[in-house]
């Protein structure tokens, strides 16, 4: 039975003719069916379109061709670049076929392709050559040190009789081994494993593997560099340590050790001037081997690899490195109390432990200090401040006061380490109460003078400092009022919550002379306001004309007019006002002054008269001035129509 095979396609880099218009780029023999049947094809291209094809077969030592095929119809592309396909399949001889081809144009002219590919009939082409005994830290096909058997796995559907394998260095033709004689190591279903009887013990150097197998026939099927052998010298660490022990940021990790090779006789020897990949970074050992290296910052481990060359192989060495992370500490300094706006200083220290344990202060590194003010039972950041810790770990901030809250310092983010540089994070915080600082203005108490019994009115405005030294409405808070005869000793007479804009106004019965004044009282947030700026009020006596006419209405001109009243005062309660001097004004039609006519004492009870000669229309009353004891009081108006 014919194997299946593949079709093989050889490099077009050495035509036998070629005219520059004819392009061949590619020829190929399809791989033959049960019977050895296969077509031919190629790939060519001319701008005058391709006119003639013709693809002669011969077997691998002959010189005349046993097929030629000049039938060929044109599968895809254009006359002018396409491809061609035999009509009709050809029988393909046992063994090797090669395919020389040759195409013609319209023009003329013509290229020439020899040996442009090749088939074998049947096809056995080995899958994978590899090296017994390799050891799975190697590269495959790589043979570190002495002798070694030579493995290969071929893929066929007929019996495999004999195995020759010939071995040649890489990118040359002379062969400088052959192994005939393999012992089968593995049986599959359609593959099997041979591995040579005997060692092979090659230079240092890459070899390429050519192969081919026979059936019982003498069938030859090859496959030509199947596979690469590296013959390489044996390398080896020795005396890899690293100092300290636990390393940490302040205390790099030293790497030290040595590498070497072995020669062919086994005997160690130091590699000069070998380069040592360790991790991301390489280094390059000294003429005696030896090689050092600085490790910085986190590194828990890592391997020491020198790579293969055209002579040593690839050697290994995991360099088992301990990293600590130095403990930390923060304190943080705020005042217990301060007020809303006031400058305020946040101070405290970074430290850390050496992994002895001593503690001393962490210089040139970030803080960051945050307030964390009340919100719906909890705390949130609302201001956030970057600071550097000086040359003995210590850092400040200085601000506006902000409300009371929460103060924290952060040393790098909890959790995340690495962040720090080689320092646990770290964290402290404080509570700080600050409160508002509050006042009164516009503070006023009024009338002045006032009765005594009547009421003055108190009112003004309260305010609350925020955090950058604005001042804003009190609102909703309670004031409450002071009095004091003497402006020394003071009681809180009455209290009032202020509106949304922060101000006030209450009423309240005066008795006596005195000062007033008002205080804001503190709200949780707040602070007690200094007193308001006093305002005397001067309490008199109250004084009213209990009764006032103008006689008669109407009056001729020239008649006599009698103006006449009663006058008491308040002490304790109405009484009559006796021996108080009344004025009498008088007030012209159309006229907009008051002109005083007369002064008139009161009797014993009070009861003042007083007769005048009418002259012009006008309206008269009574007044009385007041005097230190006394308020002051004016009559009603009364209208006298003078005709």
């Amino acid at each position: 039975m014919a194997s299946t095979l593949v079709a093989t396609v050889l490099g077009l880099t050495s035509p036998a003719a070629a005219d520059a218009a004819v392009n061949i780029s590619v020829v190929g023999i399809a791989q033959p069916d049960a019977q050895g049947m296969a077509k031919v094809g190629l790939r060519a291209a001319s701008a005058d379109g391709i006119d003639e094809i013709t693809i002669k077969l011969r077997g691998r030592d002959d010189a005349e061709p046993y097929a030629v095929l000049r039938d060929f119809v044109r599968t895809g592309g254009t006359d002018e670049a396409g491809t061609w396909t035999s009509r009709q399949a050809v029988q393909l001889r046992r063994g090797r076929t090669y395919a020389d081809a040759e195409v013609v144009d319209r023009a003329g002219d013509r290229t020439s392709k020899v040996s442009a590919a090749y088939e074998d009939n049947p096809r056995l082409p080995p899958y994978e050559v590899q090296v017994a005994g390799v050891d799975a830290d190697n590269v495959p096909r790589e043979i570190v040190g002495g002798g070694f058997r030579l493995r290969l796995r071929l893929w066929s559907d007929w019996t495999v009789a004999r195995v020759v394998a010939r071995l040649r260095p890489a990118g040359r033709d002379e062969v400088v081994a052959t192994v005939d004689e393999f012992a089968e190591e593995q049986t599959g279903s359609t593959w099997r494993a041979f591995r040579s009887v005997s060692e092979l013990d090659l230079p240092v150097g890459d070899y390429e593997v050519d192969v081919s197998a026979f059936n019982g026939a003498g069938d030859e099927a090859e496959r030509a560099g199947a596979g690469t052998i590296r013959q390489r010298l044996r390398t080896a660490f020795a005396d890899v340590k690293v100092s300290p022990s636990v390393s940490d940021i302040e205390n790099p990790a030293i790497v030290t050790g040595r590498i070497d090779y072995f020669d062919r006789a086994g005997t160690r020897h130091p590699l000069p001037n070998a380069k040592v990949d360790l991790g991301s970074r390489s280094v390059v050992a000294g003429p005696d081997g030896v090689f050092t290296a600085r490790f910085e910052g986190d590194v828990q481990g890592t391997y020491a690899a020198v790579p293969a060359d055209e002579t040593y192989a690839r050697s290994e060495a995991f360099v088992r490195i301990a990293f600590a992370y130095l403990k930390t500490r923060v304190s943080i300094g705020v005042p217990a109390r301060t007020i809303v706006g006031d400058r305020l200083t946040v101070a405290g220290r970074l430290e850390r432990a050496d992994l002895a344990g001593r503690w001393a202060g962490l210089a040139g590194k970030p803080v960051v200090v945050e307030h964390l003010r009340p919100y719906l039972g909890d705390h949130i950041v609302d201001l956030t401040w970057q600071a550097r810790t000086g040359v003995d770990g210590s850092y400040s901030i200085t601000t506006a006061a902000p409300v009371s809250g929460v103060w924290r310092v952060r040393f790098g983010t909890e959790g995340t380490a690495s962040a720090t540089g080689g320092y646990q994070p770290a964290q402290a915080e404080s509570t700080s109460v600050a409160r508002h600082l509050t006042r009164i203005s516009d503070f006023d108490a009024g009338p002045e003078p006032v009765g005594n019994g009547s009421f003055v009115t108190l009112k003004g405005r309260a305010a609350r400092r925020l955090v950058m030294g604005a001042w804003a409405p009190a609102e909703y808070r309670v004031v409450k009022f002071e009095f004091s005869p003497d402006g020394r000793r003071w009681s809180v007479m009455a209290r009032i919550d202020t509106d949304r804009q922060g101000t006030f106004s209450k009423q309240v019965r005066a008795t006596r002379d005195g000062f007033w004044r008002a205080r804001l009282v503190a709200a949780a947030a707040d602070l007690d306001s200094a007193p308001s700026s006093s305002d005397h009020v001067d309490v008199r006596h109250r004084t009213a004309f209990a009764s006032f006419n103008a006689s008669p209405e109407p009056v001729r001109k020239g008649r006599t007019l009698t103006v006449s009243g009663k006058f008491n005062r308040h002490i304790g309660s109405w009484k009559p006002g006796a021996g108080v001097t009344v004025s009498i004004y008088f007030k012209a039609k159309g006229s907009g002054t008051w002109r005083r006519m007369a002064a008139v004492r009161t009797g014993p009870q009070g009861s003042f008269r007083r007769v005048f000669k009418a002259s012009m229309d006008g309206t008269w009353k009574a007044s009385y001035r007041g005097g230190t004891t006394y308020l002051g009081a004016s009559s009603p108006g009364d209208y006298v129509d003078v005709r």
